[in-house]
């Protein structure tokens, strides 16, 4: 079950289809782990490129990629590949090498984060801040290259990873807290309070949902994010998403685990 929870969140399926899953096999006796076969099998689904680690990436004006040809970019000696370009109602699948790409062209671009992260300056402009809200992790939308970017920054700033999934131990048992089955290795969904980059505001710490990956910001917050994130998803277990900080906190039996 273990082995098969870690293949989903790698595929970035959502914390709660996991779940849903899990539960499936477990109300079959763990039955349908004896026939994976993939035409038989109840957990049958089709997997396409969409699983895989690609981005959209938005070509804008005053971005260093705005007038070169895909090829003159060299993305492919970073491990990037343009798997498509859309521009208007038409859609180059595959581009050609030699396409020159224009302000508005959507990309479509596979390959590592680490590649990503390398080929990020392509796609800034001199307006972009340093740091700004990141896109919510989901199976069929990554965050571009500029949120990579911002990623980067903002662990150099805090020293908080935004880009690793976090693994977290509990420190007690059952006894203690009755909510230990809704930890999950998780990736935190923003480089900062989810709600407040959207609005512009500010927070004092990050508290990360270790159900789903929510990154929101703490109590003595104005906001307080995280608590609210409880309330609207029952999600009881958030952890310390601060640097050299490791405790958890369970909303519901008010215990540090």
């Amino acid at each position: 079950m273990q082995i098969f929870g870690d293949v989903l969140r790698d595929y970035r399926i959502p914390a709660e289809e996991i779940e849903a899953h899990e539960e499936m096999a477990r109300k079959n006796g763990y039955s349908a782990f004896l026939d994976l076969n993939a035409d038989t099998s109840i957990f049958k689904c089709e997997t396409d490129q969409e699983c895989l680690d690609t981005r959209t990436v938005k070509v804008r004006d005053d971005a260093p990629v705005a007038g070169k040809a895909i090829a003159a970019l060299s993305l492919m000696n970073m491990g990037l590949t343009v798997r498509s370009v859309v521009r208007g109602s038409i859609v180059f699948d595959p581009p050609p090498a030699e396409m020159v790409l224009v302000p508005g062209d959507e990309l479509v671009i596979a390959g590592e984060t680490s590649s990503f992260a390398r080929s990020a300056a392509f796609f800034r402009t001199a307006s972009d801040s340093i740091i700004s809200p990141a896109i919510r992790r989901s199976p069929v939308t990554q965050p571009d290259s500029r949120d990579v970017e911002n990623a980067i920054a903002f662990k150099a700033e805090t020293g908080i990873d935004t880009e690793t999934r976090i693994d977290y131990l509990p420190k007690a048992d059952a006894a203690i807290c009755s909510h230990l089955d809704q930890i999950r290795p998780v990736y935190p969904s923003a480089s900062g309070c989810e709600e407040c980059l959207r609005t512009g505001d500010k927070w004092l710490h990050l508290r990360l949902c270790l159900s789903c990956g929510h990154v929101g910001c703490c109590d003595s917050s104005k906001n307080k994010h995280a608590t609210s994130h409880f309330h609207k998803t029952d999600h009881a277990v958030m952890r310390s998403l601060e640097a050299f900080e490791d405790w958890a906190w369970c909303f519901k039996d008010e215990e540090y685990i």
